[in-house]
Formats: C-alpha cells, structure tokens, sequence
C-alpha cells in the first residue's frame, strides 16, 4: 500500500473521530436547551384562559384545571428521573424519595411508558375535550410483574373514568378539542372501594386481564384529593342513575310494571336478610343480582356471570341499576338458600366451592360448571315429557322457582302442549300469575306463539280476573326486554 494511501485513512479515521465527539456535545447541548423549552412552553399553555380547554371547574377544591396544569409544569415530563426510568436506570436517590411512609411499592414520580403494562394493549378511545368534570395525577398499579405504581392522567367524562400517560397529552389534544385517552371503567357500573386515606380502588364487572373491567388499584400523593376524586365519583354514579331512572319513569304509574326505580335502603335490607351471602363464593352482603335466576351475588363472581352471556345470566346491581316491583318479588320468591338446594345438590367433597378469598380463575371454573354445565344440578328421574309437563305445571299453579328447575333442565321455554297448543306463557296469563310471567319474559318466552284457539298469551288473559293485576301482565308482555 503507497504512503499516500496510507495517509488517507489515517486522516479519514481521525475526521470519523472528531465528528462522532462534535456530535455526543452538541446532543447533549440539544437536550438541555430542549427540556428548557419543555418547561417553557408548559408554563406559556398553562396561561391559557381554562375555557378555551373546555374544563370545568372542581367545586371541591376551589381549583380551575388551569392551575392544576400550571403546578405540573413545574415538574417537566421530560426531566432527568423520567429518563433514567424509562431506559431501566433507576436513580437512588429518586427511588427512596418516591418510597412512602406507609410502604407502598416504587412509584414513578414521572408518567413513564411500561413495556410490559397493559397500556400497549388497550383500546383508545378519542374523547372530546369538552366536559371532563375532574382531572389530575394518580398512581395505578401496573399489571407487569413488578406491580410498580405507574403515574398518569385521569379524568372523569360522561360517567367513565379514563386516563392518559400525561397532561401533556391534555395540552396537545386542546388544539384539536380531543385526546387519546384509555378507559377504566363505566362508573354506572362500579363500585368504590376506599383501601386508606390516600389509596381506593375502582372495582367494576368483568376481567382486568381481558381488558372488560375488573379491580384497578389507585393512589394519590394527597389525602384531600383522594377524598375528592371519590366523591365526585360517588356524584357521577348518583347522577347517572337519576337521569336514566327520570328517563324511563317519565308519566308511568308507580304501580306499573314498568315502573323503574332504585331500591330504598330498607328494601335492599329486607333482600340482603333473604340473601346475606353470595350464591356461588359466600362473600357477605352481595350488592349484584341475576335477574332470571333470582339470586344475589358479589361484584366478582357478577362478572363471571355476565361472561356467560344474557341467555344463562342477566346480571344487575343491586344498588347502581334501576328495578321493578316485580324483580324483588321474585328474588324474595325464591332465595339463594333454596336455588343451592338444587344446583349445588351433587355438590362432594372432591369439588371445592370457591370462597371469598378464591382466586378468579377458580370461581370462573366453578361458575361455568355450575351455570353453564349444570354439573352439580340436583338430578330428576322424569323423562323429557314429565319435565315439559312440570313446567307447565308450575307455569300453571305460579311457582317461579319450579319454572327455573324445569329450564335448567334442558326444557324449552317455548315448549307447546301437544293437547292445547299452548306454552307455559299461556298458562301463566290464563292463570293471572304475573311473577311467572315476569320471569317467562326474562328467559325470552314468545309472546306472537297462538294456542289452539288462535290465541297469544297476552290474548287469553281472562276478564275474569282483577282489572288491576290484567293490566300488570299486559305491561310486562308489552315492555322492553331485558
């Protein structure tokens, strides 16, 4: 190789030496300037009027969103712990800082991405900016296997509680009046559960793991605003179901069938002293229902049961959803005790039935043996006409309970007397039985099925009986269902 040749490299490979140094400088030059920028142009957002955002103002507090934002944008999200977060280097002094009295596990004082939260598989929802009644920064626990608190952004819209990694997010969504946001739960529809004075959990039907509700664990740094994010929850929760209870109870009777209303506390009580415990794990005071099979349950065996679908469980709460009379008639009627007595007959001591402390997927197992296969259904020596004929039976005589035997075993609700033509929903109109019509109606009974004089149900009710009590039956047959 020339001496010329030689030279050139040389040359080139102290060139690629100087440029790579150059480079690493003015990088981190660049990154002073822009976390500068950052807190900059927070605090000149944070100057916006809070109308032209859409937020309305905390009553609680006192506070406007606006200096809510102005707070945080004293903390920059792109600060130095929020980088050593995210790329794994874990500053010391940081982690000890945001170790609490009350030891709680780390939580990042920062909104930080995990790559192994459930953030990266949710659903997103674009939400108008416009009409969120709180907002603010809470920890909830990561479903990654270190179960760290992770900080983000929540804020209550239209009855659901949402969240995004930061305010930021808010900030830039402002100038387009939406943002990206993850939803954790229909409020309508959950419970609050207060853990300490700065931790609570929002608790609603179905999985966390499949992404349909289930238990989100949240804290706050300040014990004011968590008392203030459950009351305002609580408000939502109230709010909601008296615009939905006006909504369907607008010009109808009292008396009606189709008369919605929340039960008092001395009906709930009066139901709670027929049914202390849940049907399925024994939790104590069960707050949710199956409304066609006429027991109580806990919130987390509730979920299960509206996994199965509405044909097997039309699952209510006891305390967020409205009622008829008739559906605490019929929870009255037939108990919980007396339902266990035969889906829980077979029961042995090979087959363990879940309790209060069971984890979910033993409940879900032993729901879906119970419901699903009627594995432990008390057997019958009838043959398939003695069922058919023990369902128009009960139909006949007004024996709810004896109509929910007859289905679980294997009966069609719209089964037709070969002799008259008629259904069990015949027999429960001709006879003036208005719960067994009700619960008929909750199993999907046909109201358009003519007997063998040409006659729907509706149509044999007989004018013999109470004008009164025919009127309640035409409305439950007329009504929407369920």
């Amino acid at each position: 190789m020339s001496s010329g040749a030689t030279a050139g490299i040389a040359v080139g490979v102290v060139f690629i030496v100087v440029a790579a140094v150059t480079c690493f400088f003015y990088h981190k030059h660049l990154k002073h300037i822009g976390k500068g920028k950052v807190r900059i142009n927070l605090l000149a957002l944070s100057s916006i009027p809070v109308s032209f955002f859409g937020l309305s103002t905390d009553g609680k507090s006192g506070k406007k969103y606006k200096e809510i934002i102005k707070n945080e944008a004293k903390n920059p999200l792109h600060d130095e712990e929020a980088d050593d977060v995210e790329t794994g280097k874990y500053n010391k002094t940081a982690i000890k800082k945001n170790f609490s009295d009350d030891k709680m596990s780390h939580r990042s004082s920062s909104p930080t991405h995990s790559l192994h939260d459930e953030d990266n598989e949710m659903v997103k929802h674009t939400i108008e900016i416009e009409g969120i009644i709180k907002a603010g920064y809470l920890y909830k626990k990561s479903t990654s296997i270190k179960k760290n608190w992770l900080k983000r952004w929540f804020f209550i819209k239209d009855g659901r509680l949402y969240y995004t990694h930061s305010h930021i997010e808010l900030l830039t969504g402002a100038m387009k009046k939406q943002l990206e946001a993850i939803q954790v739960a229909n409020l309508l529809v959950s419970t609050v559960r207060i853990v300490s004075a700065k931790e609570f959990q929002i608790i609603s039907p179905g999985e966390r793991d499949s992404r349909t509700g289930g238990v989100y664990e949240l804290q706050g740094d300040d014990s004011n605003d968590v008392s203030t994010w459950i009351e305002v929850i609580k408000e939502q929760i109230e709010g909601s179901l008296s615009k939905n209870i006006s909504q369907q109870s607008n010009n109808i009777d009292a008396s009606s069938s189709l008369y919605h209303f929340v039960p008092s506390e001395t009906t709930i009580n009066k139901l709670k002293d027929k049914n202390p415990y849940c049907v399925d794990c024994g939790m104590s005071n069960p707050d949710w229902v199956s409304l066609n099979l006429c027991v109580m349950m806990c919130i987390q065996c509730s979920g299960i049961h509206r996994s199965l679908g509405v044909h097997i469980s039309k699952v209510r709460s006891l305390k967020l959803d409205t009622w008829t009379h008739n559906n605490i008639k019929l929870i009255l009627n037939v108990s919980n005790e007396k339902f266990n007595q035969f889906y829980e007959n077979l029961l042995t001591d090979i087959v363990t039935k879940p309790s209060p402390n069971s984890s979910l997927g033993d409940r879900e197992e032993y729901i879906k043996q119970k419901y699903v296969h009627k594995a432990y259904l008390k057997p019958s020596q009838l043959s398939i006409e003695g069922k058919q004929r023990l369902l128009l039976k009960c139909a006949s005589k007004g024996d709810p309970f004896g109509i929910i035997y007859s289905l679980a075993m294997g009966v069609d609700v719209n089964f037709v007397c070969n002799k008259t033509m008629k259904t069990a929903l015949h027999l429960a109109c001709e006879n003036g039985h208005i719960l067994c019509v009700e619960l008929l109606h909750l199993f999907d009974a046909s109201t358009s099925i003519k007997d063998g004089s040409d006659k729907t149900p509706i149509e044999v009710i007989p004018s013999t009986i109470d004008s009164k009590r025919a009127r309640l039956i035409k409305e439950v047959l007329s009504g929407v269902k369920y």
